[in-house]
């Protein structure tokens, strides 16, 4: 055996990393020789790469599993002394302190490598009662909640962000907009009320799936479990889980899961395009409604006039990649059925990876929103600035005549061609072209008031009188801002409670890793 890990004198490898050379008898008991060089290169080089991000939560599985295999009474408190002070030592120097071995694959063999090297037989106790796929696996979901516990953190400064500027602006009317084309007043409050309110769903389908992620399937062996005494709820206890996923086999093929995690941050990604869609081109010159910070803006390598909106753009296409993330996985997965379990081929794709980069889409969006300008005078011109009055128009003849809505809609239709043919701006229509295009569609004059016309033709008073539940009214606006604002103050209470537990568990599993040091 070795010495022990603070007497040991690392080996040196390139530029002074340790390097060790360990058989951990996959190449060297039911297979006789190294693996083939093209193999190494080819494929355990990229499986080794693609893992390396794992250290730090590899090192803390095998923290909570050595610390339970003492108190299931597997290894003697000598022997996890020097399991943990290894793991110490290993956590000091980083993944950066190490020449890693791509002949035994992933990073986890590689870890079990030089513990190991530098304890022998005791080394060897690492693996027991575990899988090789499931110590990479357990270190996969770890990382995979921090990152989603973050995302969570970012979709609530996006929601607060939001809110802020929706109350800024109940009362800011301007057009709504269906196919690019101007439809109905509304008011930029009302309109973010709607951002707002889509990603509280988009929280409310996180949190639902949070419950699921955050349950475990450590210690669950090759499928079948362990006849090692292992008590897994105190080991999920110490990895800050809530729960088991309690069937070894499936706990082995919970991938699902997973796949569920990819699909409703790949809806969240979608909704946060949705949103930035709009604002890239409300700040184009043809639009001018709102323009970006410069900080969130770029120029030209050649045409120094331009301020383009890159941040938007980028935003556009992370949903895209974030639904192939979910695409790839449903389809890798469909092949690996409950009783045939096989291995997937190549380089399991880590989902935390698509977690944070829309995580960093969620964080930019919300500087975009707290520092977008904003041209309240020009949204108010464009808001009637179309005919979007035609529907109000419509309903009036409806509540002030008697009309059915399809014969007002067949009267305002004619009266708006008959504008647009004669150069006429909206406010410009009296109540002779109203009685004109009425003779034309039914024979009889309407006779409509001229002040009843004019509240028709105001897009305030038009976004002021749609006061249901929801609605554009400034009340109805304000007292939707106040439901979103509850709610936020709740998940972020929520939200707060499972990232508390998360490090408190940390600090117990450091606890008593600790008390097996002294």
């Amino acid at each position: 055996m070795s010495e022990a890990p603070d007497s040991t004198k690392p080996a040196t490898g390139q530029a002074g990393k340790y390097s060790y050379s360990v058989n951990l008898g996959s190449h060297d008991s039911r297979l006789k020789g190294q693996p083939a060089a093209s193999v190494v290169e080819g494929f355990y080089r990229r499986w080794l790469e693609g893992t390396s991000h794992l250290f730090e939560k590899l090192i803390e599985y095998n923290k909570a599993h050595v610390v339970e295999l003492h108190a299931a009474g597997i290894v003697s408190a000598s022997d996890a002394s020097k399991l943990l002070e290894t793991l110490q030592w290993m956590e000091t120097k980083g993944i950066e302190g190490f020449q890693l071995d791509p002949a035994l694959e992933d990073l986890a063999p590689n870890m079990e490598g030089i513990v190991v090297s530098r304890l022998g037989e005791v080394g060897g106790r690492l693996l027991t009662g575990r899988a090789r796929g499931e110590v990479t696996n357990v270190a996969i979901r770890l990382l995979l909640r921090d990152k989603f516990l973050q995302l969570l953190d970012e979709l609530n400064g996006l929601r607060a962000a939001v809110l802020t500027r929706a109350g800024d602006h109940v009362d800011t009317v301007m057009p709504g907009y269906t196919h690019a084309q101007h439809a109905q007043p509304t008011t930029l409050g009302h309109y973010l009320a709607c951002v707002a309110e889509a990603f509280e769903t988009d929280f409310s389908r996180l949190q639902d799936t949070y419950k699921r992620l955050n349950e475990s399937f450590a210690e669950s062996g090759i499928g079948q479990g362990t006849a090692y005494p292992i008590d897994r709820h105190r080991v999920a206890e110490s990895l800050g889980f809530d729960g088991l996923v309690e069937n070894t086999r499936y706990a082995l093929l919970c991938w699902d899961r997973t796949i569920e995690v990819l699909a409703q941050v790949a809806i969240l990604a979608v909704n946060i395009n949705r949103f930035s869609d709009d604002l890239f081109y409300w700040c184009t010159y043809e639009f001018g409604m709102v323009e970006l910070a410069d900080e969130y803006s770029a120029t030209s390598y050649i045409m120094p006039q331009k301020k383009n909106p890159y941040v938007l753009e980028e935003l556009a296409v992370i949903p895209g990649r974030a639904i192939a993330a979910f695409s790839q996985d449903a389809v890798r997965w469909n092949r690996v059925s409950f009783g045939m379990a096989t291995h997937i081929g190549g380089v399991k794709a880590d989902p935390s990876r698509t977690v944070a980069e829309v995580c960093a889409a969620a964080r930019m969006l919300t500087g975009v929103v707290e520092t977008l300008s904003i041209d309240e005078d020009l949204m108010r011109d464009r808001a009637g600035a179309h005919f979007t009055q035609a529907s109000e128009l419509a309903d009036t003849l409806v509540r002030e005549k008697g009309l059915s809505f399809r014969t007002a809609h067949r009267i305002i239709g004619t009266v708006v061609r008959g504008a647009l043919a004669a150069g006429k701006k909206p406010v410009e229509i009296d109540v002779r072209m109203i009685d004109e295009a009425a003779i034309a569609v039914t024979g009889n004059p309407i006779n409509l008031a001229a002040d009843v016309l004019r509240r028709a033709l105001d897009p305030v008073e038009i976004v002021q009188a749609r006061k249901v539940v929801g609605g554009t009214a400034p009340a109805a606006v304000e007292a939707s801002l106040s439901n979103r604002a509850a709610r936020l103050a709740l998940d972020k209470e929520w939200l707060a409670a499972r990232q508390a537990a998360v490090g408190a568990s940390r600090q117990r599993l450091e606890e008593a890793v600790g008390a097996l040091l002294r």
